[in-house]
């Protein structure tokens, strides 16, 4: 269970911040007549993640199983790395989230959702040396699946929620600048409290 949680934990983390992935989804959701028809993206998101996760985790976990000597180094750059995206997130979570262009039908909308999802290099980081990183604290097997579903949970949790949030505020015309402050605040914190995991558990080494 705990190795569930903090896949889901470190996955909200990784996933709050606004980035491409998504602002787009946020204004797909808030261009959208009907939330349901907004939900095929945020599906397609949540994909796209899990399939990064479900390969890139198991292939960094394997190379680091054959090179043992690489893991301290990656997970004190990992948590490093963690460390300076909070900062980032808690500094620079301004940004206007709904800035993705008009898209004339649900096929261009899904070849868009793939491109920022699956094109991105933060993406790629994120899943191969974060959450890679992350699934060595477990054995292979039961722990180590435990911890990549919850990675991908965190997906399946928050696209949807972002796709409504951004119906929602299509329809209100709310601050969704404000928003965004807030949310990369959380992310912040989440990710500064896994940064903080990752150093411990060098230190008791």
């Amino acid at each position: 269970m705990f190795a569930l949680l903090h896949g889901l934990a470190l996955g909200l983390g990784l996933i709050l911040p606004i980035g491409p992935q998504n602002a787009f989804v946020l204004a797909d959701g808030a261009r959208s007549r009907r939330y349901l028809a907004a939900l095929p993206v945020a599906a397609l998101a949540a994909a796209c993640d899990t399939v990064l996760i479900a390969v890139g985790a198991p292939g960094a976990a394997a190379a680091l199983a054959a090179a043992p000597g690489l893991r301290t180094p990656l997970v004190a750059l990992a948590a490093g790395y963690l460390a300076w995206l909070g900062v980032s997130s808690w500094r620079e979570g301004h940004a206007e989230p709904a800035s993705a262009p008009a898209l004339p039908s649900l096929r261009a909308r899904l070849a868009a959702t793939a491109t920022v999802s699956l094109v991105n290099p933060h993406a790629i980081l994120d899943t191969v040396g974060v959450i890679g990183a992350g699934a060595l604290a477990y054995a292979a097997g039961g722990p180590r699946l435990a911890f990549e579903a919850g990675a991908a949970l965190a997906s399946w949790l928050w696209f949807p929620a972002l796709s409504l949030a951004g119906h929602a505020m299509g329809r209100a015309v709310g601050d969704a600048g404000r928003a965004a402050v807030w949310l990369a605040r959380v992310s912040a914190v989440l990710l500064w409290s896994v940064a903080v995991f990752y150093a411990l558990s060098l230190l008791g080494r």
